[in-house]
């Protein structure tokens, strides 16, 4: 069995490729936040989020991991949201 220390240290590595890849996804996307800004498109668009959860299930292939992955990425689909509109305010 691995030292806690070790196992921490795994999880701290984890969380660095999270927090850069939680960046560069925003930065995708405010590109969309100016897309549909400059062509007058909700923010809010739910065939695009039921398509990407449905997706994302197939890809996690883990019942067990199912429900903490729906909260995590829905989340990030709120926070998404909000950060389009702060863009578009912002304009």
């Amino acid at each position: 069995m691995n030292d806690l220390s070790d196992i921490r240290w795994k999880i701290n590595l984890c969380d660095e490729k999270l927090i850069s890849l939680i960046k560069e996804r925003f930065s995708y996307s405010k590109e969309v936040a100016l897309y549909k800004k400059e062509n007058n498109l909700p923010i809010f668009d739910a065939k695009r989020e039921e398509e990407l959860i449905k997706k994302n299930l197939e890809i996690l292939n883990d019942k067990d991991l199912e429900t903490y992955y729906l909260n995590i990425f829905k989340s990030i689909l709120n926070e998404s949201k909000e950060y389009q509109k702060k863009v578009i305010e912002n304009e």
